[in-house]
C-alpha cells in the first residue's frame, strides 16, 4: 500500500524533495548460496521515491530509498538493509549513483560475514540494474496506462443525490478519489475540500508524462455497470464480485477511469 509520510518513520521525506511518495511492500526474496541461510527468505521493504532538483539545474533527479528486513535468514532481525538510489541527468545522459549499507541494531555472531556477504549481493543487483536501464535507453516514447477509482455514497436510498464518501469510519476514502487498494491516490496534491468536489480526476502526474488528447475518461469495465460506467453495491468493498450494475438497495458506488500517458 501507498503510505502518508508519517506512516515510514524509517524513511523521511527528503528536505529537498518536490514530490515524494512512499510505500511498503512484502515479497519474498533469493538467498545466496550459504550453509548457514535458506534458499529464500521473506522480507518487508519500505520503499521512497522522490524528485530533486538535480544538481546542474534544468531536469529532476530521481532518488529511491529503500529499508529492508529479511525474516527467515539467521540474525535477520537484528539489522536492516539499507539503499539509496540516485537517477542523476547529465550531459552525457544519465548517471546513476548507488550507495548501500547494513545497520546493526544489536551486535551479532558472524556480524562481519553478514556484512560482506550482503553487500556482494548488493554490488551484483547494482550490477543488474544498470543492464535494465542501458536496455531501456533509448527505446523511443513509452506508454503508461494510469488508472483511478472514483467513489460516491448517498445519504439515503431514496435520494437520487451523491456525495463524497463522508462517513467517520471512511476517512481514507473521504478523497473521492482512490486507487485499487481505496486508498488516497498518490497523484493528488489537492486539498481534500476541492478534491471531494472535482467531478474530474484532479490527478497530476510525474514530471515529463504527457497525457494523451482523450485525457482522463470513465473506462470500460469487465463486470457489469450502468451506462455512466457506475457499479453498486451496499458498501465500498475492495474486489470486484460485490458490485453490479443495480442501484437498489444501495448507498454506494464507483467507477474507473483510466488516461494514457506518454513519457
Amino acid at each position: 500500500p501507498w503510505l502518508e509520510d508519517g506512516e515510514a518513520p524509517e524513511l523521511p521525506r527528503p528536505a529537498a524533495a518536490r514530490r515524494s511518495a512512499v510505500r511498503r511492500l512484502s515479497l519474498r526474496c533469493p538467498c545466496p548460496p550459504s550453509a548457514f541461510a535458506p534458499s529464500s527468505t521473506r522480507a518487508c521493504a519500505t520503499v521512497r521515491v522522490s524528485t530533486e532538483a538535480a544538481p546542474a539545474g534544468g531536469d529532476v533527479s530521481v532518488v529511491i530509498a529503500s529499508s529492508w528486513v529479511m525474516h527467515d535468514i539467521p540474525f535477520g532481525d537484528s539489522f536492516t538493509v539499507q539503499e539509496r538510489v540516485s537517477l542523476l541527468p547529465s550531459e552525457e545522459g544519465l548517471s546513476v549513483v548507488k550507495e548501500a549499507g547494513l545497520v546493526f541494531h544489536r551486535s551479532t555472531l558472524l556480524q562481519s560475514a553478514i556484512e560482506q556477504a550482503t553487500l556482494r549481493e548488493l554490488a551484483n543487483s547494482g550490477q543488474a540494474l544498470l543492464n535494465c536501464l542501458r536496455c531501456r535507453a533509448g527505446a523511443g516514447p513509452r506508454h503508461h496506462v494510469a488508472e483511478v477509482w472514483e467513489l460516491q455514497r448517498r445519504a439515503a436510498l431514496w435520494q437520487e443525490t451523491w456525495h463524497a464518501p463522508f462517513l467517520p469510519h471512511e476517512r481514507s476514502l473521504h478523497w473521492r478519489w482512490v486507487d485499487a487498494q481505496h486508498r488516497k491516490h498518490p497523484w493528488i496534491s489537492a486539498e481534500l475540500g476541492a478534491c471531494a468536489s472535482s467531478s474530474v480526476p484532479p490527478m497530476e502526474a510525474p514530471e515529463g508524462w504527457r497525457p494523451d488528447a482523450g485525457g482522463w475518461t470513465v473506462a470500460e469495465r469487465p463486470g457489469l455497470c450502468d451506462g455512466a460506467g457506475w457499479q453498486y453495491a451496499v458498501d465500498f468493498c475492495v474486489g470486484d464480485d460485490r458490485w453490479g450494475r443495480s442501484s437498489t438497495l444501495c448507498h454506494c458506488r464507483r467507477r474507473l477511469w483510466r488516461c494514457v500517458f506518454t513519457t
